[in-house]
C-alpha cells in the first residue's frame, strides 16, 4: 500500500504531519502556541506530470525537509511551538 502521510516527532517543535491528499498537493501540519494547528503546503498542476512531480516531492520529505519547509511560514510569528 502506498503511503499518503508521514508523521515526524521533532525535538523542540513537536509533531509535523505531512499529507499527500487526493489533489496533487502536499500539506504540512503542525501547532504553534500562538495560532493552534497550522497548515502550509505545496500544490502542483492537475496533470500527469504535476501528479508525478507531487509524488517525487512527497517521497523526498523527511524530518529535516519538513522542518526546513515550515520554517519560513513560522518565522514571522516567532517560533513558539505548542
Amino acid at each position: 500500500m502506498e503511503k499518503f502521510a508521514k508523521l515526524f516527532d521533532v525535538d523542540g517543535i513537536g509533531q509535523i504531519l505531512v499529507v499527500q491528499d487526493g489533489e496533487p498537493s502536499v500539506k504540512f501540519m503542525f501547532t504553534l502556541k500562538s495560532l493552534g494547528i497550522c497548515s502550509v503546503g505545496s500544490s502542483f498542476p492537475d496533470t500527469d506530470e504535476g501528479r508525478a512531480d507531487c509524488d517525487k516531492f512527497f517521497d523526498k520529505v523527511d524530518a529535516g525537509f519538513a522542518v526546513d519547509f515550515i520554517t519560513p511560514s513560522i518565522t514571522p510569528h516567532g517560533i513558539h511551538f505548542g
